[in-house]
């Protein structure tokens, strides 16, 4: 099988890079690829060891740091090893539009550029993390997206999915509605979503809890199917008295659900 080298050097993380070169691996299915991490390149300092590794690994070259004084040592180093091959990602992407819309890019640092995204993405996990399944949720108004549903319909981990992309969630699990918080039903500020579910599928995912977690805790209508059925009513009931948008996350997965609500929220937000 074919071997390829692969070096990923960015001034941030790799994730986009790791991401592009994924989708290229595949397309090789026959093709093993060697990938080389080098993160976070903000220095010429930093560029000898990146061309002893070029030197020792040979390969395809993603680059994606701002720096011209780093491109330039990159791309002559590479130039004058055998078998590599610089791929500029984020000058052909920052020339075509520019191209496109007739302005010239001014390539801030990448660090400046999105320290208010993270602090923002930061304080949402914050936030979503300590309003967890009920917790704090007479502050729910202060939420972006505030996620109701019974048990087991991935509320927990939906609502970090959001979170770190700069959402502030809050989840409250449904049992009965006079045990929800009286100030949903007066809530402005939120965008709430009601997790909807299929009763087989839940029973389903009940069944698989007590026999990892055991049964401590439950309730003998946890899994029963009329207690679940019945419970299933009442929730959609409750949703229909807030008036808020449901989901079925029945054959859904969180990436699903998460992009639905996403696409819900700006809406509600215009």
């Amino acid at each position: 099988m074919k071997e390829v080298n692969i070096h990923l050097i960015s001034d941030f993380t790799c994730d986009m890079l790791m991401n592009i070169s994924s989708v290229l691996g595949s397309q090789f299915p026959n093709v093993k690829i060697n990938r080389f991490f080098h993160q976070f390149i903000r220095s010429i300092d930093q560029a000898d060891d990146i061309i002893l590794s070029l030197k020792a690994n040979p390969g395809i070259i993603l680059f994606s740091v701002l720096s011209d004084e780093i491109e330039e040592v990159i791309s002559k180093a590479s130039s004058e090893i055998q078998n590599c091959k610089i791929i500029p990602l984020m000058d052909y992407m920052l020339s075509e539009m520019s191209s496109h819309i007739g302005i010239k890019s001014e390539k801030i640092s990448r660090s400046a550029a999105i320290s208010q995204d993270y602090f923002a993405r930061m304080n949402a996990m914050s936030f979503t993390i300590n309003h967890d399944d009920g917790r704090l949720a007479e502050e729910s108004d202060e939420a972006d997206i505030v996620l109701i549903g019974v048990s087991r319909t991935s509320k927990s981990p939906t609502s970090i999915y959001l979170a770190h992309k700069g959402y502030k969630v809050a989840n409250i699990p449904f049992v009965a509605e006079n045990l929800m918080p009286k100030n949903l039903l007066l809530a402005k500020n939120p965008l709430i979503i009601g997790l909807n579910i299929d009763h087989e599928r839940l029973i389903w995912l009940r069944e698989s809890r007590m026999q990892t977690d055991g049964t401590f805790g439950m309730s003998m209508q946890y899994n029963d199917t009329e207690s679940v059925i019945d419970e299933l009513r009442e929730f959609r009931r409750y949703c229909g008295k807030l008036g808020c948008v449901t989901i079925d996350v029945t054959k859904k997965s969180i990436e699903e659900v998460a992009a639905y609500i996403i696409k819900i929220y700006q809406t509600h937000k215009e």
